[in-house]
Formats: C-alpha cells, structure tokens, sequence
C-alpha cells in the first residue's frame, strides 16, 4: 500500500513519528503552511521531523500528481483540497477530524462542544470528498468529557485519542482491510466556521453554566482567553482551577 501524508500539529505530528517508526514511510509529507521548521507554541514542528528523517518533503500540493499512491493521510492537515487532489489517489484521502462527525464539521470542534455543554465528544477518521468534514466514516471513537474540561485539555485528548485510533488503523491499511464505509446522516449534521463566539467577550446576561462553559471553552493558552468588559475595562477570565 502507498501512502502520502497531509498534516502537522499536535496530531500530524506523533502520526508521522510513528509512521517513521515503524518504517512504514509515506512517498511524500506536505506540512501546513505556517510550519516553517520551528516549533509552535504546544506543538513539534512536522517539517522538521520529515526534514530530519530524510522523507521526501513537497512544497505544494499540486507536487502530489509526481507520486503514485493509494491512499493519503490527512492528520491535522487545516488546508481545503480542491477535487482533481481528492480524486489523485487510487483509494482516496483519509482525514482526522478532532470531533463525532457529523456533529462538529468545520472548525474549533472541542471549543464549541465545550459551550455547548455536550457530555461526550468523538473522533472520526472519514474519507474526504468536496464537502467539508462530510465524506464516508472509516473510523470513530466516542469518549466522556470530564466536568470541568477546558477547550486545551479536550483538544489534547482528542489528538492523543486520534494517535491511538491511528495506529490501529495503520495496521489495517497495510493489510489492505479498509472497514464498511459508513455514510453520515446529514439530519444529524452540524457546522462551525473558525471563529469565536461573541468575539471572545462573556456577555454577563448569560446563565451561570454558560458563562463556566464559555470561560472553559476559550482556555486554551498560549491563545487569548474569555473576556469581560466592565465600564472601560476588558478583564481576561481563567477557569476556576486555573
């Protein structure tokens, strides 16, 4: 089976560490474009591990039409792909998405799941069509929020989740024993562009639950957290606990 890799992050990045590994070595990677070979603020940078590791590192997308392959992985990869990519390999493109697809297509998935007081969250590894987040269902997990989780702790979850599905689903790749594709429900779908609610500001009319929510929802640093206007004055709020 040949495999290209899309991605970079927390999750793309101990997805292509272990795909180096276990020797199981994609044709090409692609990183995000703000990767430039230095770390981020919680996360190791991909380009410098493919850099490290001698992969053949592509420098735009189109480059992927050099390559024969069956499948691409798309792990944390935050770019759209336009259709004749989609259609390159012979089995498709395969994308982590940090949320229980069909709930959470789009952007900041833990953010919004967290204000919106759900009591379980999921990740879904899903076949990429022109559609976002909307493709045939691979794989999927569902697990528990913790009471008082915070949009950083759920995003980590959700990446060290996505690493552990990955590896199970590496080893049937390989194997050539791609599971039943599930198709998704649209009447269960939901969708969230990537922005912040309310521009970031508590508004103080809110219940007590969705102000703790929302408060929880934006801690995230080294990003921004909720805030509060007060006559003059912006105040930044940390969760209780923190």
């Amino acid at each position: 089976m040949k495999l290209g890799f899309f991605g970079g992050k927390v999750m793309g990045h101990s997805c292509l560490q272990y795909m180096i590994d276990e020797k199981i070595l994609p044709k090409f990677v692609l990183v995000n474009s703000d990767d430039d070979g230095n770390s981020g603020p919680f996360y190791e940078s991909t380009k410098k591990l493919a850099i490290e590791n001698n992969l053949n590192l592509i420098n735009k997308i189109d480059d992927v039409f050099s390559y024969d392959v069956d499948i691409i992985l798309s792990i944390g990869y935050a770019h759209i792909i336009k259709k004749n990519i989609l259609e390159h390999p012979k089995i498709g493109i395969i994308n982590a998405h940090p949320a229980p697809l069909p709930k959470y297509r789009g952007r900041f998935s833990t953010m919004f799941a967290i204000i919106n007081g759900e009591k379980t969250h999921g990740i879904t590894f899903h076949l990429m069509n022109e559609d976002i987040d909307s493709g045939d269902i691979i794989l999927q997990k569902i697990f528990q929020l913790e009471e008082n989780e915070t949009g950083k702790s759920l995003y980590m979850k959700s990446s060290e989740i996505i690493f552990s599905e990955f590896k199970k689903l590496l080893q049937i790749i390989i194997e050539n024993k791609l599971p039943k594709r599930i198709p998704q429900k649209e009447e269960n779908s939901s969708y969230y562009k990537k922005e912040i609610p309310n521009d970031g500001f508590i508004d103080l009319r809110w219940e007590d639950g969705k102000i703790n929510r929302y408060v929880r929802a934006l801690y995230f640093p080294p990003f921004d957290l909720a805030k509060v206007k007060i006559g003059k004055k912006i105040f930044s709020i940390l969760p209780h606990g923190n």
